[in-house]
């Protein structure tokens, strides 16, 4: 049976045919990349913490117990183990056990097989009986003489579970990312930039983030260039002239303005959303790093549903919406609600942006079918220019006006002055197509 009649290869092999899914491939394996790398050293950080504290615990105690007993021998030692396992502290988790080869405990919580457990010095993992419980526990075994052992340590239990934990959020995470990936959801790497970057600046330092950054532009572009750009069908040399064609025209500037009023002030909102949540709306800023975290994804994840929506209502209807949404949203900002409405109203906002861009972009080959590619790059550096230009403009108006939600103001007017640029040409397209009067008539 041949590949391509093949029920399961058949797909698979019409999808690797075509170049944006091999981009799309190729973008989610740098993804998860960074991801595992990222996520490992979390790994370490976090079970390598927990595991030392178990072993500080079980030396630390081990030492104390054995001056005990060299100061106040068997007596002594017992009592202090039977007040350690009585004093209701950590009495789940931890492991005090006196016990003969044998078996025999002469004071403790629990028991283990000395027979055939391994005798060293250091620390070990070993299976304990306690009441009606196995487990494992991390434990320091002390020799005393006359086959008696003193037996230090904790119940392995809490680091288990993190490990487990860690491991299926790891596994969700990169399923995650591979399928937002092969979906086309882009923004939503910026979501996990967003989440992850402040802890990798402060572990790291800048200037080694910013190399790592490099290093997976550059990786980006090889994948690129190896998977994709030699499908791409030759159409000469093209001036800088005919590549800015698209700015001859009108329409080429509206969908400009208007990607920038969605995509643009969606950048703009992620860069200036923890500060302004912080200065004027109070919020802690973890929990405005969260609240941008969670909008920049659902402005990334919007998109999917964006172009659905966009190829049923029609793209300018529903670019019209998202405006208006969006217009809504910034303007109930900027009248200072409380801190709670204003996470709502960015999440609105990002909905919005997702949706609207969708459907400017969609917008574009109707708009100029045969440099499809031209207008395309021409509208997207736009809205991206824009985009970091807003939030410096922002800045200075909120330092001017003396007023925290001023750096919204751009954002605003540019979302109306889209609508209102795209109720012209929309007024002006109608007029064209209405049969003229006679002079007669």
């Amino acid at each position: 049976m041949t590949t391509a009649t093949h029920p399961v290869l058949g797909p698979l092999h019409r999808a690797w045919k075509s170049s944006s899914f091999r981009l799309a491939l190729c973008f989610s394996a740098v993804v998860v990349s960074i991801l595992v790398g990222t996520l490992s050293v979390y790994y370490v950080e976090i079970v390598g913490t927990v595991s030392q504290r178990l072993d500080d615990y079980a030396l630390r105690n081990s030492k104390r117990l054995l001056s005990v007993y060299a100061q106040h021998g068997e007596a002594g030692l017992v009592e202090e183990i039977q007040r350690l396992v009585s004093d209701g502290i950590d009495s789940q988790d931890e492991i005090f056990i006196y016990q003969h080869l044998d078996g025999a405990v002469w004071a403790g919580n629990a028991t283990i097989d000395l027979v055939h457990a391994p005798r060293v010095a250091a620390l070990q993992d070993l299976p304990v009986e306690q009441e009606a419980r196995s487990f494992n526990g991390r434990v320091k075994i002390d020799d005393l003489g006359q086959q008696r052992f003193l037996i230090v340590g904790s119940d392995l239990q809490a680091l288990t579970d993190i490990q487990h934990r860690y491991m299926k959020a790891t596994a969700l995470a990169l399923g995650l990312a591979v399928g937002l990936s092969l979906l086309g959801v882009g923004d939503v790497g910026a979501a996990v930039t967003l989440a992850l970057m402040p802890a990798m600046l402060a572990e790291h330092g800048w200037r080694a983030v910013m190399r790592g950054c490099a290093v997976v532009v550059a990786v980006t572009g090889a994948l690129y260039v190896s998977a994709v750009s030699r499908d791409a069908p030759s159409l000469g040399a093209r001036s800088l002239r005919g590549m800015l064609a698209p700015l001859r025209y009108a329409e080429g500037w509206r969908l400009g303005l208007a990607y920038a009023s969605t995509f643009g002030v969606f950048v703009a909102l992620a860069l200036q959303g923890p500060a302004l949540l912080v200065d004027a709306f109070r919020c802690t800023p973890g929990a405005a790093r969260l609240t941008v975290v969670i909008f920049v994804a659902t402005a990334g994840l919007a998109r999917v549903p964006g172009g659905v929506l966009a190829d049923r209502f029609g793209a300018r209807a529903v670019l019209d919406g998202a405006l208006v949404t969006m217009c809504t949203a910034l303007t109930a900002m900027a009248l200072h609600p409380t801190p709670a409405a204003a996470s709502a109203l960015l999440f609105l906002a990002g909905l919005a942006s997702g949706v609207g861009s969708a459907a400017a972009l969609l917008l574009v080959p109707r708009r100029f079918p045969t440099v499809t590619g031209a207008a395309g790059g021409v509208v997207g550096a736009l809205g991206a220019t824009l985009g970091f230009a807003l939030p410096l403009l922002g800045d200075l108006l909120r330092r001017e006006m003396r007023l925290t939600t001023a750096a919204l103001v751009p954002m605003i007017a540019l979302a109306y002055a889209s609508l209102l640029f795209d109720h012209v040409a929309a007024r002006r397209r109608e007029g064209a197509s209405l049969p003229r009067r006679s002079a007669t008539a």
